[in-house]
């Protein structure tokens, strides 16, 4: 009797380790068999971590997982600093066309003021390098208006007006330059940190090569040589000089 009793307790107590066993993987899988979890934690089953981590990586923004790749956080990172970059240029850039705009605009009022009236209209008119009296928009004067007009000792030539009216005009054209690519880096600057779509490795290469493509600076010097045209007389050469970029 005792002996059938042990027996049957050792049957018992396999049955007992082999559903210990079945229950602890099951619960390891995350598998549903319809009996209380018995072996993990809820917080340390895998099919709650599982779901955790899933929940985790949803709240991670689409930029923020792409910079997870460490080449494409080298190139983004090295893109957002160099649009940095050219934002400071770019305030700089217009201050000083600002500055350039102002004295250009001084230097061509006071070169008008001093110019030759035409009478009695008060209209300024000057002569060129062939000694032709002409308005300011290049109209010759006719014999009888040339005749009434007095012409001042100091009086600017055409050529020198046409040469400050070209500084005042490159000068206004340039600032329009530095606002523009100003505009464009504050839309590129908008565009790097959208966290729903980052961009590609290429169009992070293609904003480099086009910032510095656009730079204003990088065409001052091809803009000017078309720019100045006429040379100003050497006498007032000081206050007209044509803006440089």
């Amino acid at each position: 009797m005792d002996d059938d009793f042990q027996q049957y307790e050792r049957g018992q107590r396999a049955k007992r380790r082999q559903q210990d066993h079945d229950d602890f993987h099951n619960e390891m899988a995350g598998r549903d068999v319809g009996r209380i979890n018995r072996f993990l934690p809820e917080s340390r089953q895998p099919h709650i971590q599982k779901s955790r981590r899933e929940r985790d990586a949803e709240r991670l923004t689409q930029l923020a997982l792409a910079l997870q790749n460490t080449d494409y956080a080298a190139l983004y990172d090295e893109t957002v600093s160099m649009v940095d970059d050219y934002a400071a240029k770019a305030e700089t850039g217009i201050e000083d066309a600002l500055a350039a705009v102002s004295t250009t605009a001084q230097a061509l009022e006071g070169l008008t003021d001093n110019a030759a009236r035409l009478h009695p209209s008060g209209e300024p008119v000057f002569r060129d390098e062939n000694g032709n009296a002409v308005r300011a928009d290049g109209t010759p004067l006719g014999p009888e208006e040339t005749a009434s007009v007095v012409w001042p000792d100091n009086a600017p030539t055409y050529e020198e007006y046409i040469a400050a009216k070209q500084a005042h005009a490159a000068a206004q054209e340039h600032l329009t330059a530095w606002r523009e690519y100003q505009i464009y880096l504050a839309e590129i600057q908008n565009r790097l940190n959208d966290p729903e779509n980052p961009l590609s490795p290429e169009e992070l290469k293609d904003i480099q090569e086009e910032v510095e493509r656009r730079y204003p600076a990088a065409k001052s010097d091809h803009d000017h040589a078309e720019t100045r045209t006429i040379e100003p007389d050497t006498t007032q050469s000081a206050n007209i000089e044509v803006f440089k970029y």
